[in-house]
């Protein structure tokens, strides 16, 4: 059957060759990004659920927008703070700066990809204000929940998702570092059962010690919306802790698109206590055409 591109989508000659091209080149695509906090040390994970302590480690990418440069990750990633339960974490590590790594790389020809070593920058989360106050640099949903406990600490809660993008200077990147821009976002829904490719760094693991390598999972469109959340999809498994803000890639016609961005887990909370097979998570994906075309991501603003 002739494949039929959607009609957002420019038609580009393809192959199959393309495809495994694409599919090399894919996990280039995510960054690793290492929490720090108000004194440049790593931020530690508060061990929980028999998780053993370390480095808080996530995941993200970047994105061109016209002639402006973005990372993009998870809120959670840069206040510590979940959405599904939005207070103030009780410690005194601030997380104040994000360490970006990625593995550079040149598509030669074919589905030959060369590897030149690692880049890695990083990126202040806040602006000073005044001799105390603090405000974040990232941009988020312009809607928001009103929370006075967040605003105590200058942070607002978005209403929709949990994602943010940073500004970057466009020197933090050479011709070299794989960059994705809007040509590259897939611009429609998919349907259930389709499947989609998480890339990221589950643990802050790496498939190599010496460069940043993330891995790839694939999972599959379970829903297409969910209550509250109207403008998330998910899908039929988790990833891992790490993963977080990792991009997600759509295959179509031989070639990879970015469909989204994965930012987390729901557990079926009506599935009785004595069906543990009914308890596994689903993930949770949120659509980047809908932040392109229909969402606005702004600085966040805290009432006075």
């Amino acid at each position: 059957m002739t494949s039929r591109l959607p009609p957002k989508l420019a038609r580009m000659p393809s192959s199959s060759t393309d495809g495994i091209a694409a599919r090399y080149l894919m996990q280039f695509r995510a960054v690793r990004i290492e929490i720090l906090d108000q004194h440049g040390q790593a931020v530690i994970v508060t061990p929980r659920n028999g998780e053993r302590r370390g480095p808080v480690v996530a995941s993200g990418f970047l994105l061109r927008d016209g002639a402006d440069l973005y990372l993009y990750t998870c809120w959670h990633v840069v206040t510590g703070i979940e959405l599904a339960n939005p207070v103030l974490p009780g410690t005194n590590q601030r997380r104040s700066r994000l360490k970006v790594s990625m593995q550079r790389s040149e598509k030669l020809k074919a589905a030959i990809a060369s590897v030149g070593g690692s880049d890695s920058f990083e990126v202040e989360l806040y602006e000073r204000s005044g001799e105390d106050a603090f405000l974040p640099r990232w941009e988020q949903d312009e809607q928001s929940v009103s929370n006075s406990n967040l605003a105590m600490a200058n942070l607002v809660q978005p209403f929709w998702h949990d994602i943010v993008r940073i500004r970057l200077p466009a020197n933090v990147v050479s011709s070299s570092t794989p960059v994705l821009s809007l040509l590259d976002l897939w611009p429609d829904l998919i349907p259930p059962s389709d499947p989609l490719m998480l890339v990221g760094y589950p643990y802050g693991f790496s498939a190599k010690q010496l460069t940043p390598t993330p891995i790839v999972l694939t999972r599959h469109v379970a829903a297409i919306s969910r209550d509250g959340a109207r403008r998330e999809i998910l899908i039929d498994g988790a990833g891992a802790p790490g993963m977080s803000g990792g991009p997600v890639f759509y295959e179509w016609d031989n070639r990879l698109y970015l469909f989204g961005m994965y930012v987390g887990v729901i557990f079926p909370d009506a599935a009785p206590e004595n069906e543990p097979e009914r308890t596994s998570p689903l993930g949770i994906v949120c659509p980047m055409n809908l932040l392109s075309h229909q969402l606005k991501l702004a600085r966040a603003c805290p009432q006075a």
